[in-house]
């Protein structure tokens, strides 16, 4: 049984589910060196910084039907957490 106050994903007291740490790296390592460069393209062309933060969302990369990668970044852990606008913008039309 879990004990009373700890966390339901890692077991440990003193924080809430949504401050544990998230793996935010999983997948890439094994998928980034089956084509390598695969990444470093990724940099290139785009104005992609590397980055140390707490938070974060979990990097994959995923095969189109060409045999081309496709970087994936998986955003339902921050829609879970993120305040939506109370009250909208009506619609101009």
């Amino acid at each position: 049984r879990r004990a009373a106050g700890t966390c339901f994903k890692c077991g440990q007291a003193g924080h809430l589910q949504n401050d544990c740490k998230k793996n935010t790296t999983a997948g890439t390592s094994g998928q980034a060196d089956k084509k390598p460069g695969t990444l470093g393209r990724v940099f290139a062309i785009t104005e992609v910084h590397a980055a140390n933060t707490s938070g974060g969302a979990p990097v994959l990369f995923v095969k189109k039907k060409d045999g081309s990668m496709r970087l994936c970044i998986d955003y339902h852990e921050l829609n879970k957490i993120t305040i939506q606008n109370r009250y909208p913008l009506p619609r101009i039309d």
